[in-house]
């Protein structure tokens, strides 16, 4: 991945965040194991951690984000200077009409569609900074 040994000294810490309240205004609600469902928000999906992974709550980065601009422009460049290819172009590459993934019968439309609610939730998540 490219790590440099500081990031890979804060690996371990990143496995135990702490818990938000701490420094934010949430309560840790009270989960009830023995319920058929988890609550819609996504408190309680972790009993031990019940904020984690709720509606709202920051996320502590692996790596630093990385852009043009330093704020939110996409990357143009990779890791040792060569352009990325368009986003555009991966997408057509990997969706290719003749490509044996479009005949899979065992992946759908919805495949898509859950791959892109993840990448929203994730993308529309604050960053705990």
């Amino acid at each position: 991945l490219g790590l440099t040994k500081k990031e890979l000294s804060i690996l371990p810490e990143l496995s135990d965040v702490p818990q938000p309240e701490f420094r934010c205004p949430f309560r840790t609600p009270r989960c009830n194991p023995n319920s058929k469902f988890r609550e819609a928000d996504g408190s309680c999906n972790n009993l031990q951690r019940p904020l984690w992974g709720k509606a709202g709550m920051p996320l502590k980065r692996f790596l630093s984000p990385w852009y043009d601009d330093g704020v939110s422009s996409p990357r143009t460049l990779g890791v040792f200077g060569n352009p990325l290819p368009s986003a555009r172009l991966v997408s057509t590459t990997i969706h290719e009409a003749d490509s044996e993934n479009t005949r899979n019968p065992f992946v759908s439309h919805m495949v898509m569609q859950w791959g892109q609610f993840i990448d929203h939730d994730i993308t529309n998540t604050p960053v705990d900074t």
